[in-house]
């Protein structure tokens, strides 16, 4: 019964939170986003990529933690038309990067990506990257519906079909990232999770090494969490 309750007070805790970040997130909308980074040409740039209906001023409070930590050449990508499939914004990523590395493609890529866009990242690496040349040394993924969210059917046909729970889309792509042995993945996930439904979603169980799981905290508030924060600086500073 303890436990129940517990449950409960946090689950009610995260509604509270997801408000909270939300209104955290338009106001960096209003004041925009810094696109300025300390350009390193020697390590693989690090793309954070936001999720459906987000933005990369989303970013704002999460860049300047990794930045303060040492972690250098960070690029935000906008993604377009957030009715567009999975796919479509994955050929958006690709087009980001293509710029980002220019004629030194050997360093590589580090992916970050919070929601759906840690499915653009994981879709990019597996399906796109290989073709074009590009090595995708991480992927990050921060509440990320890997295996797809029950909440996927109140959305636009299209990411419905891409993110619905155990699609055939996802489960591919679910797959694909289980047989993955050179990149290195990471996922976060909250217990109370109100989007990423069930929250275990956001997981795949592969290496509980590379796997962190939080309570209390909502689906945006992730990008807000300390504990969240320190352990990508952790994972970033050791592949």
């Amino acid at each position: 019964m303890k436990r129940v309750l517990s449950f409960i007070i946090d689950c009610s805790k995260s509604f509270v939170l997801e408000f909270h970040s939300l209104a955290r997130f338009y106001k960096f909308i209003r004041h925009g986003c810094n696109d300025h980074t300390n350009y390193d040409e020697h390590n693989a740039p690090v793309i954070l990529i936001h999720g459906i209906y987000g933005h990369k001023a989303f970013w704002n409070e999460f860049r300047k933690h990794l930045e303060f930590a040492g972690v250098n050449n960070i690029h935000v990508i906008q993604l377009h038309n957030s009715q567009l499939g999975v796919k479509d914004h994955a050929n958006q990523l690709k087009d980001h990067i293509n710029v980002v590395l220019g004629n030194n493609r050997e360093r590589g890529v580090k992916l970050i990506g919070a929601s759906r866009g840690g499915v653009v990242a994981a879709y990019f690496t597996e399906f796109v990257a290989e073709d074009i040349g590009i090595d995708v040394k991480a992927v990050v993924t921060i509440g990320s519906p890997l295996s797809g969210t029950l909440c996927a059917n109140v959305l636009p046909r299209v990411v419905a079909r891409d993110m619905g729970y155990r699609s055939s889309f996802i489960i591919k792509l679910r797959e694909k990232i289980l047989e993955n042995c050179k990149t290195h993945y990471y996922h976060i996930a909250t217990r109370t999770d109100p989007v990423i439904i069930p929250y275990h979603s956001a997981l795949t169980g592969k290496d509980k090494n590379k796997e962190f799981l939080v309570s209390g905290q909502s689906h945006n508030s992730l990008l807000f969490d300390h504990s969240v924060i320190h352990r990508v600086i952790s994972w970033l500073q050791n592949c």
